[in-house]
């Protein structure tokens, strides 16, 4: 959070100028663990934490009970927990897989923090794999 308020801070000042309105914020830490759903609007979230290149976990999040839709964006690699829990053999079957990518082509070589189109193929050939 305190990144946050250092690159945008009318979004967590307490004594707004004039015309400096904006949305305030209400923060709320989510912890990425997959064994800690949260609601949010009425709806329940399951996070699903994700490498954004080495050394810094970003969540994506798994939501609905009659449709299963996980989101995953900004994803250098899945992490085993994750991978499992969007499994069949984990929370169940997915209807709806929703994985970013931003480039064509490239190496993995861990100095990225997206994976490339071939990478989301694999990574699609893996966990459908293990939806079976």
């Amino acid at each position: 959070m305190d990144s946050v308020a250092a690159r945008f801070p009318y979004f967590v000042k307490r004594e707004l100028e004039e015309g400096d309105e904006t949305a305030r914020l209400d923060w709320t830490i989510i912890e990425s663990d997959v064994n800690k759903p949260f609601v949010s609007s009425g709806l329940e979230f399951v996070p699903l934490p994700v490498m954004h290149g080495e050394g810094y976990v970003c969540l994506g999040f798994l939501f609905g009970r009659k449709a299963r839709v996980a989101y995953l964006s900004d994803v250098s690699r899945i992490l085993p927990r994750t991978e499992h829990t969007i499994s069949k053999s984990g929370a169940g079957q997915l209807d709806l897989l929703i994985l970013e990518t931003n480039q064509l082509h490239g190496v993995g070589n861990g100095r990225s923090c997206h994976l490339t189109l071939s990478e989301v193929n694999s990574s699609l050939d893996l966990t459908l794999s293990n939806s079976a």
